[in-house]
């Protein structure tokens, strides 16, 4: 076999391969390939060469190839290959769009480019949906969630709906359940119909200073147009109303003329007084929603509590801190009357109950609960079992502790009422379970894996509030426990704990809607007795042990761009485009107090807090968007879909 000789350099001898070592290799030009071909294409159009349908639009005649139409645009794949009878024409018309919308649209299918602007947005939209052009749609979408303000979220929402525009529509929810208040002012609001304010009004994560703010803006609606007084009652029954201030009753509720003058109303409004009046009838009035309203995208402030004191001999501490997001440090709030670790942490109408635990003598049933308003604890009514290393969820206006440890592993479960003190016990879980991991999700309560002294489980049970019943799911990948579960997105995050053998770092993502996990990103550490939650856009790991040291570090997974504007959910870039985020855990600061398992919970900062900062910065942004705007030339003001307004 001859031999290639392949020069190496001036100062080096050249080197031989021989045809032996060469035996096959597969070249892979797939983009380059289809780049050339497209732009081939595009070049034959414009030239005219080889096109063998015109199609026609108002005015307008348009010359393409039918190949490259059916290959990138389903509607027209169904034209050109079935039985209508523009198979075989050289011309066809559409009639749904304007000759330039299909114009930028044939343009889009042989170059990849489109020019999206305010102005021509909706028609291409409409356009893409009438073609079933998905990759267009999606690009209109991720546009218009770039452009909403106050003023066009509802129209935004509304047309986005009208074509399945999924990803848009959940941002226009979480928009609208940031800044409800200011929406309702807007004379879009006013013209909501029954339908629309009402589920507007039952989202649990409506962003309020106060439930008297949603009530406000209930009344504001029902007064814009005469006739809907008729409605009043069945749209007060989503107001919060059992939440309001009691002076806000007497004064407000009872006094207004929309209420006084309705029958159902009035029937209403002394059921919430007896709620108030008769404590022990509460259980008997179910219509009435109890928690408050909590916009999980709003950073809140993250308390941690239940661990081990600082340089201990691993003793448990009594000892609370607070890490404020906005700051961005720990600081120490009030002391536990108890002295515990391992204890259940949730929080509740703006106030933090920290459940059962372990003094190190004995396991407890005592729950404390933390005003932040008045940095106080004050003892509550205990839980049926005593217990440690349970996981507590919250639902509607009840905390759920589930498993944990008495001197064997649990597998009770038992619901907390706060507001009404019932207590009682739930169906059981199907395995006993002690240093599980549980998350709520679309009515459902997830318990995530555990053990029960004698193996470590990487099983899921699923509990289904609508039939009171357990349901066994796909296991995790990996064994785990003394891990963390949070929802983010609808997906469930686990996140470190121990497998039998070693602490993780790990994590796994679940989704319910096919039942499936997938590797996450993984910590810098390997953290069990760690505890988790979601808090803004972001995901904090706090605490944790990993055999031969306690931490009093955290970790942040940042789930979206962090705006500086709180309130903003998508960073807008120079180039107008929206980055690629990157997953990736960071360190953030330590705790002051703790080392080791903590068990935390988020209570949302004030928004009033929230306005003022969010306001600061507006100002300092539009006084530097001033002084650049001096410098800049109208090219640089323009972004990749050149957002014109």
């Amino acid at each position: 076999m001859d031999d290639i000789i392949i020069p190496s350099g001036s100062n080096s001898a050249p080197s031989t391969i021989s045809f032996d070592d060469l035996q096959e290799m597969e070249a892979d030009l797939t983009v380059q390939m289809l780049q050339k071909v497209f732009s081939n294409f595009e070049c034959m159009r414009r030239n005219s060469q080889l096109c063998d349908v015109r199609i026609k639009c108002q005015n307008s005649y348009f010359l393409a190839h039918r190949c490259v139409l059916a290959a990138a645009i389903p509607y027209f794949n169904a034209m050109f290959s079935t039985e209508f009878v523009e198979t075989e024409m050289e011309e066809c018309e559409i009639q749904e769009m304007s000759s330039d919308c299909l114009e930028a649209i044939i343009d889009f299918v042989y170059t990849g480019k489109i020019h999206l602007t305010i102005q021509n947005v909706t028609d291409l939209l409409v356009a893409a949906d009438f073609f079933n052009l998905e990759l267009l749609s999606t690009e209109c979408a991720n546009f218009l969630t770039l452009k909403i303000t106050h003023y066009n979220v509802l129209d935004i929402r509304q047309m986005a709906l009208r074509h399945n525009c999924k990803k848009a529509v959940r941002a226009a929810d979480r928009f609208i359940q940031r800044h409800f208040v200011a929406i309702s002012e807007t004379p879009l609001f006013l013209k909501l119909d029954l339908e629309q304010i009402t589920e507007f009004l039952g989202m649990d994560e409506l962003h309020a200073e106060s439930e008297e703010e949603i009530y406000q803006a209930a009344i504001r609606w029902l007064k814009y147009l005469p006739e809907r007084r008729e409605v009043a009652s069945k749209l007060l029954q989503n107001v919060r109303l059992t939440l309001l201030d009691k002076t806000f009753l007497i004064d407000e509720v009872a006094t207004n003329s929309i209420i006084h003058n309705s029958i159902s109303c009035r029937d209403l409004f002394d059921e919430v007084k007896e709620f108030h009046l008769i404590p022990e009838r509460r259980q008997k009035l179910s219509k009435f929603r109890l928690e408050s309203r909590h916009c999980s995208e709003i950073p809140g402030i993250i308390y941690a509590c239940g661990g081990l004191g600082m340089n201990t001999d691993c003793r448990p501490a009594s000892k609370a801190e607070m890490y404020d997001p906005l700051a961005k440090k720990w600081m120490p709030i009030n002391s536990m009357n108890s002295v515990r670790t391992r204890v259940g942490v949730s929080a509740l109408n703006g106030k933090l109950y920290v459940m059962g635990g372990y003094n190190g003598e004995v396991r407890l049933s005592i729950v404390e609960v933390f005003d932040p308003k008045r940095n106080e604890w004050s003892n509550a009514l205990p839980i049926l079992t005593k217990r440690s290393a349970m996981a507590t969820v919250v639902y509607r206006d009840k905390i759920y502790v589930i498993g944990g440890f008495d001197g064997k592993s649990l597998a009770d479960v038992e619901s907390y009422s706060p507001i009404t003190g019932e207590r009682k016990f739930l169906f059981p879980m199907r395995s006993p379970r002690s240093a599980a991991a549980a998350v709520v999700l679309k009515g459902c309560i997830y318990v995530i894996g555990g053990h029960n002294s004698c193996a470590i489980y990487n099983s899921v049970e699923k509990y289904d509030f609508q039939t009171g019943q357990w349901t066994i799911l796909k296991p995790m990948k990996k064994p785990r426990c003394r891990h963390a579960a949070v929802v983010y997105d609808d997906n469930i995050y686990v996140i470190g704990g121990y497998d039998g053998r070693e602490f993780l770092s790990c994590t796994e993502v679940y989704d319910p809607e096919t039942n499936s996990w997938k590797d996450g990103p993984s910590m810098n550490l390997k953290r069990g007795r760690v505890s988790a939650c979601v808090n803004g856009n972001a995901i904090y790991a706090v605490g944790g042990y990993h055999g031969e040291m306690k931490y009093c570090s955290m970790e942040i997974l940042q789930m979206q761009p962090e705006p500086k504007d709180l309130f903003n959910k998508n960073v807008k870039l120079g180039d107008g485009k929206m980055r690629k985020h990157e997953l990736v855990w960071r360190m953030g600061p330590k705790m002051q107090l703790h080392e080791g398992g903590v068990s935390i919970a988020v209570i949302p900062i004030s928004p009033k807090k929230l306005c003022s900062i969010s306001q600061c910065e507006e100002d300092e942004e539009e006084m530097i968007r001033k002084t650049n705007a001096l410098n800049l030339d109208d090219s640089e003001s323009e972004g990749l879909y050149r957002l014109t307004e």
